[in-house]
């Protein structure tokens, strides 16, 4: 620290306000005390810059000037009100970011987690159509934050980990050169661009859960809804050319289940969801359905009509 203040001599000014929050923060046990240093010396870094002096600032720090990085919202420290306000409306990403930062805040998170799956989904953890994600904040964040077609896809050999690890474990073999070789193909995948979200459904249908296949789906206008129902059954059929259960010891999850039955759990939980819809939508009473069942009727429509036969 006193190489530090040395060093932020003239820019003491110009941090002390934020300097202050992140001694609250300290306080309140939302940043470990060995990670103060590093939390002033991102805030002095960055007054550095805005001042043209950063040069300067770094040529008064010793070579070996080391320090611990701060959790990422610390660099800029909110108050404790503000960051439940952020949580109580973030999307699961966010969460999740906010959950590495204290256990106070994971408690939080996980709860504000849990309540948002009950509001969007009927889908829960110990359902078979739902792979392994291990806790319900991870869930929310697959439902809220759909995943890119290449970190949907992709081997460990051709990238980093992601959060879709439970999924990427099961895929097998695929033309990478035919799906990702064309220029038509982005590098990311736009939720924003149609065609980019007809492609998504399309493969989180071959090779997801269910809970893939709804955060896809909800992306999607009810306009373009028609042909991804008209296309669900053949599509759920088609995985096994995309999964591979050779990895898997002991019996292939439910959600992995292909071949004529085509991805069973996975078909019979959106059946039930859209009878439920259908139903209340016509007035007739659901009462016969589970409570959770129940609570779909406030959900949106993701493939109306799929049990009517005549369109396959």
């Amino acid at each position: 620290m006193e190489m530090l203040l040395h060093a932020a001599d003239s820019l003491t000014a110009a941090c002390e306000a934020k300097w202050m929050l992140v001694d609250e923060a300290v306080g309140a046990g939302r940043l470990p005390f060995c990670k103060a240093p590093g939390a002033f010396y991102l805030i002095a870094k960055r007054a550095a810059r805005l001042a043209g002096t950063y040069k300067d600032f770094l040529a008064k720090l010793p070579r070996n000037f080391y320090y611990r990085v701060p959790d990422f919202y610390v660099a800029a420290p909110l108050p404790v009100e503000l960051i439940h306000t952020i949580m109580q409306f973030a999307d699961g990403r966010t969460l999740a970011r906010f959950s590495l930062c204290s256990p106070q805040l994971r408690v939080r998170a996980d709860r504000i987690a849990s309540e948002g799956l009950a509001r969007i989904t009927t889908l829960r953890l110990e359902q078979p159509c739902v792979a392994d994600w291990k806790t319900e904040l991870r869930l929310f964040a697959v439902l809220t934050n759909p995943p890119n077609l290449r970190e949907l896809l992709a081997k460990p050999a051709m990238g980093p980990g992601t959060a879709w690890a439970p999924i990427r474990d099961h895929v097998q073999y695929f033309d990478y050169y035919h799906l990702f070789g064309s220029e038509s193909v982005e590098p990311r995948t736009d939720y924003g661009r149609e065609d980019h979200r007809a492609t998504m459904v399309k493969y989180a249908l071959r090779v997801g859960d269910a809970a893939v296949i709804e955060g896809v789906m909800r992306t999607t206008e009810p306009h373009e809804r028609f042909e991804h129902r008209r296309l669900f059954y053949d599509r759920l059929w088609d995985r096994v050319r995309y999964l591979n259960y050779s990895l898997v010891e002991g019996p292939s999850p439910a959600w992995c289940t292909t071949g004529p039955a085509g991805g069973t759990a996975i078909k019979n939980h959106f059946l039930h969801v859209e009878q439920v819809q259908a139903a209340a939508a016509a007035g007739t009473s659901i009462s016969e359905y589970s409570p959770l069942l129940q609570s779909a009727a406030a959900h949106g429509r993701y493939f109306p009509g799929l049990d009517d036969k005549d369109d396959y």
